[in-house]
């Protein structure tokens, strides 16, 4: 959900941004901050699952433990 919501609001920034780079004609900041935010968006997604699974593999363990 989060990561959704992050890619809308760099979908919508990379739009409004995108003529003031279009008048410069140089691109290569833009591409680059695109970029760069897309690889924090995926690194942040794969903690995110990350985090999920070890906390489930905590919760099966806790359950596991308690019907003992």
């Amino acid at each position: 959900m989060i990561t959704a919501g992050l890619l809308i609001y760099l979908a919508v920034l990379s739009y409004i941004s995108y003529s003031k780079y279009a008048k410069k004609g140089d691109f290569t900041d833009y591409y680059v901050t695109i970029g760069v935010t897309l690889v924090i968006i995926i690194l942040l997604w794969l903690l995110q699952t990350w985090r999920e699974r070890m906390r489930d593999k905590m919760n099966q363990k806790d359950k596991d433990g308690k019907s003992e």
